[in-house]
């Protein structure tokens, strides 16, 4: 599929803020012959240098895609490469007086196989068919949203809601226990021409709607003249506000590969080798395979919970997950070694599961990847669940293993399939702390107690006081999960 594109049309805005912490690649309102990829991000962080994290990522992706041929696919695994590569300028230029920096990020790659949008924070992606409407949008990964989507908050709540510029995922340095941010991608392979890219920091949401953005790309105007009137629109924003505009001019020739769109979420690698990942080749029968490898996994599995039944469940190890593993080694002629965990595999699952704070069952979840030429895993995939945040949590496990490859009789690595099991169960409840006491003028020991005067309140004030305060808790259990499950505190923007 050849896809050919407008001239494309960007802005960039201080609105009312002293600092520009808003980045784009490429830096230009009018960019030209440019690559078909672009860039948005906004700085995190304030006096911690938000622009200069903002200003590493964007173009580390210039560097990391420079020279890219884009008449072929671009893949999650592209986009994966490039976004270690960001996070690890992030790393090189990070120093004392900036620590803290963090920035969020959009961006938008047309190739041989579609649009492929990622984002990560609360800048915004969309895909705008005009007379169809929105075909896309980008879900923020902020704290008013997920508190929306949970029900704690509506929409209209959270528009006011005191930590609206919290977001849940950024990219940024994490300390030691942190982990690096998910991005979510999406590929889109029904590109028409017409179609409008539109990508945004959250400055140029301030004063502009969905139905807005629509009502204007739908307008008999130029391309210029729309990218020019958000900006009009967004010049007075109570933040930097910044965009870029990209439509499809004509699109000719079919797909390489069979028409599909999907979303992902992207874990950035966080030991790959210096050298990068290890190329692999792939055949068609590589999905026939697959699958008859994990129709056998769940024949075994079914054989092994059998006989787990008739022999009973084994009672200990409850406060900390235990660990089976079928190792599958390829089965070509002159396998020499299988894989091997580098280190002691209990220990390492003990020291790094975490039970989900919102996981609601105990049970075994079994894995399969693959484990590359270099040691690293890929391809990580649940074939028996459990509960989905214990699935990923068993996920995130084993993209953290390493292991000693297998190899052929020559000593050379290889590629082989693997298979884990990761048990799950829930931590011993803690003792409630012993409440203090005190004794009494007749020597008898009493609770301690706190008396205060009571506050005459009518039934109706006191109703709705317990309402906040119901609010103010769900709020700030849902603060906590999802810091739990981003694995790093929440940013303010």
């Amino acid at each position: 599929m050849d896809i050919r594109l407008n001239q494309p049309y960007s802005f960039t805005q201080l609105g009312r803020r002293a600092n520009q912490e808003d980045s784009r690649y490429p830096d230009c309102d009018t960019p030209k012959d440019p690559q078909p990829f672009f860039v948005v991000c906004d700085g995190v962080g304030g006096n911690e240098k938000g622009e200069v994290a903002s200003r590493t990522v964007c173009d580390a992706f210039g560097k990391a895609l420079a020279g890219r041929d884009w008449s072929c696919p671009f893949t999650v695994r592209d986009f994966e490469q490039a976004l270690d590569f960001a996070f690890n300028e992030l790393q090189r230029v990070s120093t004392p007086e900036n620590k803290g920096m963090a920035t969020t990020l959009t961006f938008v790659a047309f190739h041989s196989n579609g649009c492929f949008i990622a984002h990560i924070g609360d800048s915004r992606v969309y895909y705008v068919r005009p007379g169809s409407g929105i075909v896309y949008r980008t879900d923020d990964h902020s704290l008013v949203n997920a508190l929306v989507r949970a029900g704690v908050i509506t929409e209209k709540e959270a528009e006011t809601h005191p930590d609206r510029n919290v977001i849940t995922r950024s990219v940024c340095v994490p300390d030691a226990e942190q982990e690096r941010s998910a991005a979510t991608t999406v590929n889109i392979t029904d590109v028409r021409p017409g179609d409008y890219v539109f990508m945004c920091s959250d400055g140029v949401l301030k004063n502009l709607s969905d139905d807005m953005l629509v009502e204007i790309l739908g307008k008999p105007a130029s391309d210029a003249e729309k990218c020019a009137r958000i900006a009009a629109m967004s010049v007075d924003s109570d933040d930097n506000n910044t965009a870029y505009l990209v439509s499809v001019d004509s699109v000719a020739g079919a797909l390489p590969v069979e028409p599909q769109t999907a979303t992902r979420i992207v874990m950035p690698a966080e030991a790959r080798p210096a050298g990068g990942y290890t190329k692999r080749k792939k055949t068609p029968m590589g999905a026939v395979i697959a699958a008859a490898v994990v129709l056998a996994i769940l024949i075994v599995a079914a054989v092994v919970v059998f006989s787990g039944l008739k022999g009973g469940e084994d009672k200990e190890n409850v406060e900390k997950a235990s660990e089976e593993k079928t190792e599958m080694p390829s089965e070509k002629q002159g396998m020499a070694t299988a894989p091997s965990f580098k280190g002691d595999m209990q220990k390492f699952i003990n020291d790094n599961l975490r039970y989900p704070a919102d996981a609601t069952k105990e049970g075994t979840v079994e894995v399969r990847f693959k484990i590359e030429e270099d040691g690293t895993t890929d391809d990580v995939e649940v074939v028996k669940g459990v509960d989905p945040a214990i699935d990923k949590e068993a996920v995130r496990l084993c993209r953290m293993m390493r292991f000693e490859p297998a190899r052929n009789a020559d000593g050379t690595p290889e590629e082989v399939a693997y298979s884990q099991k990761i048990t799950f169960r829930r931590p011993a409840a803690k003792q409630p702390a012993v409440q203090p006491k005190k004794q009494g003028h007749d020597g008898s020991v009493k609770p301690q107690t706190q008396t205060q005067e009571q506050e005459q309140v009518s039934p109706e004030e006191a109703l709705k006081r317990k309402e906040e305060q119901r609010k103010k808790r769900e709020a700030e259990a849902e603060r906590q999960k999802i810091e739990k499950l981003a694995g790093q505190p929440l940013q303010s923007i």
